[in-house]
């Protein structure tokens, strides 16, 4: 089904080009143009044209009495494509108006993007920890065991444990965040307050 290609041509200055002809080469065989057929349109004496054309991918060039024939660019004709101008035709990119170096920015964006995005997750998951963290703390005060074989099997909170084998026989306090994981966090040493009176 043809696309209608219309609009007022016009020169640098803004002025109607009149009778100019817009010619259409088919660069590639499509359903319904054979590639190396060419198609012409007259402008008017204000300059507008109306092509319909069929879907495919065109060479556009311009032919004016008395100027050299001129190049105007590529356009590629989509079945699904709205009516426009020929401006508008032009104007869309072509794979190689894509700048290589355009391209590579685009893609350290995205990668610092994603990059970003995963170290905000891990961040929101550590501190979502250490306030499930703070809450257990808050919730279970220190629990005291008289040695570290009378801790429970899987224990969560702050643990005195009162003679700890394993770090010489003293009292020590650990922190267990239900993880398997423990942490130590001091020795404790008893001392006797002299009375001074």
């Amino acid at each position: 089904m043809p696309v209608l290609i219309s609009g007022i041509l016009r020169d640098g200055a803004g002025t109607p080009v009149q009778n100019c002809i817009i010619q259409l080469k088919a660069k590639k065989t499509s359903p319904t143009v054979v590639v190396g057929v060419i198609s012409s349109t007259l402008t008017d004496t204000n300059g507008r044209y109306s092509i319909e054309a069929e879907p495919g991918y065109y060479s556009v060039s311009l032919l004016r009495e008395g100027c050299h024939p001129s190049l105007a660019g590529d356009i590629y004709v989509a079945p699904t494509d709205a009516p426009d101008t020929l401006n508008a035709f032009l104007d869309v990119p072509k794979d190689a108006d894509l700048r290589p170096e355009a391209i590579k920015r685009f893609e350290l964006m995205v990668t610092a993007a994603a990059r970003d995005a995963l170290a905000s997750a891990a961040a929101r998951d550590e501190a979502e920890q250490a306030a499930e963290d703070a809450r257990e703390l808050v919730e279970n005060p220190v629990v005291i065991v008289p040695t570290a074989a009378e801790l429970p099997d899987c224990p969560r909170g702050l643990y005195l444990v009162e003679a700890d084998e394993r770090k010489g026989g003293g009292p020590q306090i650990y922190y267990y965040p239900g993880s398997g994981r423990r942490f130590w966090f001091a020795s404790v040493e008893d001392t006797e307050v002299e009375d001074t009176e």
